[in-house]
């Protein structure tokens, strides 16, 4: 779980964070000069999707392709939450320290329905780790309450067209 957070939940994050948060301000910073706001950027491929991103927004295949590898997985992680209270057992682990960022930032970006009906395990086992005291210290603390109030405006915003894009490329 830690890997796969790294791998691809984190990846994937950031491409919806762009996508709806930082594209507006990277382009109006720019004057919507794409190749100024990746100029900088020298990892080829970070560069390559934001690229994407910041021409075409949520119509970017990047876009798509991230919500593709959420959606399996959150199918993952609920099918591992339907068998355990905690993704390795009985008990929260390092399992839970990687993850719940990830997931906060989706439900932070109002993308919670891609869980809330289709993936039933996830919402109490997000509850539980935000009961616990350190999700405080450790995950909301990362994030003021403006940048929290941003993201989930940001987010309603898109929430059509990011169902109807989820839909699309939701894995049968």
């Amino acid at each position: 779980w830690t890997k796969h957070a790294d791998d691809y939940l984190q990846r994937s994050i950031a491409v919806l964070t762009h996508a709806l948060v930082r594209r507006p301000l990277v382009l109006a910073e720019t004057d919507g000069n794409v190749d100024q706001a990746v100029a900088g950027i020298a990892d080829p491929m970070i560069r390559g999707w934001r690229r994407g991103v910041y021409a075409e927004g949520l119509a970017s295949r990047h876009v798509a392709e991230t919500l593709r590898l959420i959606q399996a997985s959150l199918a993952q992680l609920d099918r591992s939450l339907e068998a355990n209270p905690w993704l390795a057992g009985d008990g929260f682990t390092l399992a839970e320290a990687a993850i719940v960022p990830a997931i906060y930032r989706l439900e932070s970006l109002a993308l919670d329905f891609l869980w809330d009906e289709r993936f039933p395990a996830i919402q109490p086992w997000l509850e539980r780790t935000r009961a616990r005291p350190a999700f405080r210290t450790a995950v909301e603390a990362y994030i003021s309450p403006e940048a929290a109030q941003t993201f989930r405006q940001a987010g309603l915003a898109e929430r059509p067209a990011l169902k109807q894009l989820a839909a699309q490329v939701q894995q049968p």
